[in-house]
């Protein structure tokens, strides 16, 4: 199965939450008209440190769960795409 395209929708919250700066959602196109969904990340940081992109999940008892889990080239590329399509999203918003 080929990737073919990778589509990122961005939100911004009201206000900063914690480390949660932001969430995405991911479409990856893979082919005949078929897409995956992947609802849920989260853009973070942490006092001080860089940026990073955690994929959704849940608390549980005595840690969280992801509902799902990226690796490879595909994990870079998304994770990438979602960071660089914050930073446009910070950017529309500083400039309304």
């Amino acid at each position: 199965m080929t990737i073919q395209d990778v589509e990122i929708e961005v939100r911004l919250p009201g206000e900063q939450r914690g480390k949660t700066l932001g969430f995405a959602d991911a479409v990856l196109t893979v082919g005949h008209g078929s897409t995956v969904r992947l609802n849920g990340f989260r853009v973070l940081q942490s006092n001080g440190e860089g940026r990073w992109v955690a994929p959704a999940s849940r608390k549980g008892s005595s840690k969280f769960f992801r509902f799902f889990e990226l690796s490879g080239p595909i994990k870079q590329l998304v994770e990438e795409m979602i960071l660089k399509e914050y930073d446009i999203a910070i950017g529309a918003k500083a400039n309304r």
